[in-house]
């Protein structure tokens, strides 16, 4: 899978920040606590040689980057002025910028942990909604809402054991996410980072293409990673509940009855592009 250096760069983000910390071990990122001020540190160090290619442009800044950057950088900041200048030199607004600057301080952190950030990235990073959403929400209308109505003539080639369990699948999913939304509702609520951001959150908050933003945008990313996380494992805990061989069985048919469904139904919201299931769900690995 190829590296997308823009998400990269937001999950930087999401790192260089105090609070990422507490989400550490539900994240299951591949270091302990202890070292999040190492990778906190190896972070901020990258956005910042990133962020100095708009710095050192002496147009088009977003309202408030260059005030939010110069109080940063008085304060202390990660890399020195020369090496900014080294790495601007070297890279300039080249697309190769994110990419050489993290194989240059690697060795902060270690190659290992280096190389394990950059699968996690790849694997778990969603700071959008990903496409896997959708099987959850299918499920639920085919086995406990009113789809059946409309649904084609063929009946699930699953029994009714095992459709009985798809629909408490179902319900202990949509628990499990309206929990998860609850909570990061009320987290966004209580976050600092709205009216006493820090040097650094300052700095973030500037650099946004679209302009200047005041909500914690990263609480916005971890709960984004937690529910792709939480559609992961509930949907491979199904497939160990009704067996990999029914889990197959029951992705194909429910794949053939999406493509069958007319988005003019009343009861179909929206055109729905359910992704294939991927092997290790359903054999229960999650």
């Amino acid at each position: 899978m190829e590296m997308d250096w823009e998400d990269w760069h937001g999950f930087l983000e999401m790192l260089s920040v105090d609070g990422t910390r507490p989400f550490v071990v539900d994240l299951e990122l591949p270091f302990n606590v202890e070292r999040f001020v190492e990778m906190q540190r190896m972070a901020r160090a990258c956005l910042e040689a990133y962020m100095y290619t708009s710095v050192r442009t002496p147009e088009g800044h977003t309202p408030g980057l260059i005030e939010a950057w110069a109080a940063y950088r008085d304060a202390g900041g990660i890399l020195s002025d020369a090496e900014l200048e080294g790495s601007f030199a070297r890279y300039g607004h080249s697309d190769e910028l994110a990419r050489g600057i993290y194989t240059a301080l690697e060795e902060w952190i270690g190659k290992e942990t280096s190389h394990a950030l950059c699968t996690w990235f790849l694997e778990g990073y969603r700071p959008i909604p990903d496409p896997l959403w959708q099987w959850p929400m299918v499920l639920r209308r085919i086995f406990t809402d009113d789809w059946r109505r409309i649904l084609p003539a063929s009946d699930p080639p699953i029994g009714e054991e095992a459709q009985a369990r798809v629909a408490a699948f179902s319900v202990r999913y949509e628990t499990k996410k309206r929990e998860l939304e609850e909570h990061f509702w009320r987290l966004n609520q209580e976050a600092p980072y709205r009216d006493t951001p820090t040097l650094w959150e300052r700095v973030l908050q500037t650099f946004i293409a679209d302009g200047p933003i005041t909500d914690p945008f990263y609480l916005d990313d971890i709960r984004s990673c937690l529910w792709y996380k939480l559609i992961r494992a509930e949907l491979a805990n199904l497939a160990r509940i009704i067996g990999p061989e029914t889990m197959a069985e029951l992705a194909q048919w429910v794949i053939l009855v999406v493509q069958e469904l007319k988005p003019t139904d009343p009861k179909v919201e929206m055109k729905i592009e359910l992704p294939e299931l991927p092997q290790e769900l359903i054999d229960g690995v999650g």
